[in-house]
């Protein structure tokens, strides 16, 4: 279902390179990262573990819940796709909603996520995660037709979590090509 372009936001600028991926007939990878953008208003408060680990996690799995729900209906202005996300992560996200919605397609299903915390800092907390999207699949708006008979795939994600203030965020993520881990 990550279908739309490679995405990548750096301090320097952001820079779009296309490419295809999960869940249509092409295959690729994606990513974004990056810094510079003011924290969304609201998002998962640290209060559990000290390391921050547990917030970090609750976090990544919040912004995947928000990018999937906002993929069902292809809109870049839904709500929470703001609270979970900043910098290069969240342009990443409205990148793919906005691809979504220019090419008339919309996603069904829900992919599933295996998050697990490889790094921690006082303020940032890295995570190594396995996607299953072979139930995550693009549909025509139109139609409500399947894109392409090409199943969904399993898709190494690396992102990178801050702290904002007693907020954890997904500041990047690398979302590599089908087949690049196996659940």
């Amino acid at each position: 279902m990550i279908k739309p372009g490679m995405f990548r936001a750096t301090t320097l600028g952001v820079a779009a390179l296309l490419f295809t991926g999960a869940c249509t007939a092409h295959e690729g990878g994606s990513a974004a990262t990056g810094a510079g953008e003011a924290p969304p208003p609201s998002g998962p408060q640290s209060t559990a573990a000290p390391d921050g680990s547990q917030e970090a996690v609750a976090a990544y799995k919040a912004m995947w819940d928000e990018a999937v729900e906002a993929s069902h209906t292809a809109n870049v202005k839904h709500p929470g796709l703001d609270d979970y996300a900043t910098s290069g992560a969240h342009q990443f996200l409205l990148y793919l909603i906005r691809s979504y919605a220019k090419d008339g397609l919309v996603a069904r299903g829900r992919p599933t996520f295996a998050p697990e915390v490889k790094s921690v800092t006082t303020d940032k907390v890295v995570i190594s995660d396995c996607s299953d999207a072979t139930r995550w699949l693009m549909y025509r708006k139109s139609d409500g037709q399947l894109e392409d008979d090409v199943p969904g795939g399993h898709h190494l994600i690396d992102a990178t979590v801050g702290r904002h203030g007693d907020r954890w965020l997904v500041e990047s993520l690398y979302v590599h090509e089908v087949g690049t881990c196996i659940t």
